[in-house]
């Protein structure tokens, strides 16, 4: 079955970028076009939001600065939000079971500044759910393509691009994870129509 999936959205990608052949060659989306090869890779960033209140302007502008920075250095890259619903109860799970694990910890730990902190943030995302809060989950995906004679100069020039790009991004606060094989394709598709952005 997940064959089946895997060729379907092999062949799907394949028609929307419009190239010979595709495949995911060492957890890499490789394209190839002529004597050309592209390897295609992403980062997302994921982020639980309490309210729609908690996304202003002023990230947005935040988001586009430091696109603008990357460009200028010389990274060619885009990058796509999605904003969807979470669902309340489940979130609610997850941070009571994240609450009993943390408190038992400070138990044997009660001098952690950092645990303290983290406990009191959960603590006041729950009683917002419990008020009706409607949470959401922005995730903004980050897409960059490099292309060379060879597969295995694609994902090179790609590994060096991403660990740049990682870089930047830590350095101004923000922290992402690659996605790659699957994760990746789905991704690479959705640059090109919408979808359900479920990349993890």
């Amino acid at each position: 079955m997940l064959g089946i999936i895997k060729k379907t959205l092999l062949e799907n990608a394949k028609k929307l970028l419009g190239v010979e052949d595709i495949d995911i060659y060492k957890d890499f989306i490789i394209g190839k076009l002529g004597t050309k090869y592209y390897a295609h890779g992403f980062l997302v960033l994921k982020e639980v939001l309490k309210s729609s209140e908690d996304l202003t302007p002023s990230d947005i502008i935040n988001l586009s600065k430091l696109y603008l920075r990357l460009l200028n250095i010389g990274i060619p890259i885009a990058y796509k939000v999605y904003i969807q619903p979470v669902n309340r109860e489940k979130l609610l799970k997850d941070i009571d079971r994240s609450l009993q694990e943390k408190l038992v910890i400070l138990e044997h730990d009660p001098s952690n500044a950092k645990l303290k902190t983290e406990i009191t943030k959960l603590e006041k995302l729950k009683k917002k759910l419990l008020e009706g809060f409607q949470p959401y989950e922005i995730k903004v995906i980050f897409s960059i393509t490099t292309s060379a004679e060879t597969i295995d100069e694609a994902i090179s020039e790609l590994k060096v691009k991403i660990k740049s790009l990682k870089s930047i991004l830590q350095s101004s606060g923000i922290y992402v994870e690659e996605l790659k094989g699957r994760q990746a394709l789905i991704a690479l598709i959705s640059f090109f129509r919408p979808t359900d952005g479920n990349f993890t």
